[in-house]
């Protein structure tokens, strides 16, 4: 991965059911997104001192791929090209690729780090095999509003077990802020999970109504505040931490199926 270095004793792999022997306390983190595999390397330098780890995490998928990361890297760069996008952060750099997640930490001072990293990054990225963009999902999103800190659900949306497979965003809308959870695949469940759960917490049943295409129900859930559950023939969505505005409904008829 650097010429400079060789590698030391043999690669470590490790599965989901014994990723804690390696991140003890930290595996959930991982396993949050269905974690394949771990796969460990280190590498010394030509005094045989400690130079470089690599670990590199193996998800089901991009999506999965990119919500770990998503999950780690900080809210504002910057950022680079390193696979699909990746970040320096004193002596670790980050990135993500396809369903890879990697984090390569330099033993060395900062300053040396910074100018090993990049190198070693793009090397690797470069043998990783798999697409170089973000989840084709996200352009769902409309790219002409405010919308930021993306990320992506696995399971347990709003702790609902079972409620998950979701892109996430989060957008101000007239000074209130409201997380976007969009289903590409759960048709006609999303709304079924999110009104048992209400119910559970002494709710009342949601309001429905129709937009066209869509089922538009508005309601809310103890502890969770307001939100708006959009259903199409494709696609779902559910909206928390307000009702419904004209504002959201514009949005939510641009990309709902």
């Amino acid at each position: 991965i650097y010429s400079e270095l060789k590698q030391d004793g043999e690669v470590q792999s490790f599965d989901s059911a014994n990723l804690w022997k390696h991140i003890n306390g930290a595996d959930h983190q991982y396993l949050a997104y269905d974690c394949k595999s771990l796969t460990v390397a280190r590498f010394v330098d030509q005094e045989g001192n400690d130079a470089v780890s690599v670990e590199i995490y193996e998800m089901p998928d991009d999506a999965c791929g990119f919500g770990v990361y998503a999950s780690m890297k900080p809210e504002s760069g910057p950022f680079a090209q390193y696979g699909v996008e990746g970040y320096l952060s004193g002596n670790m750099l980050n990135f993500y690729k396809d369903r890879f997640y990697v984090q390569i930490q330099d033993y060395a001072e900062d300053a040396v780090a910074a100018k090993r990293l990049p190198g070693i990054a793009t090397t690797m990225s470069g043998n990783i095999q798999g697409s170089n963009s973000l989840p084709i999902q996200l352009d769902r999103f409309p790219n002409d509003s405010a919308f930021e800190h993306f990320g992506y659900t696995w399971d347990g949306v709003m702790g609902l077990k079972g409620l998950g497979d979701a892109f996430t965003a989060e957008l101000d809308i007239n000074g209130v802020a409201t997380k976007w959870h969009f289903f590409p695949s759960k048709t006609g469940q999303v709304l079924n999970m999110v009104e048992k759960a209400a119910k559970r917490f002494g709710g009342e049943p949601f309001h429905r109504s129709s937009e066209g295409n869509l089922l538009v129900a508005e309601g809310e859930m103890k502890y969770k505040g307001k939100m708006v559950v959009l259903e199409g023939k494709e696609s779902s969505l559910l909206v928390t931490g307000t009702g419904l505005t004209d504002q959201l409904k514009e949005l939510a008829l641009k990309f709902i199926k």
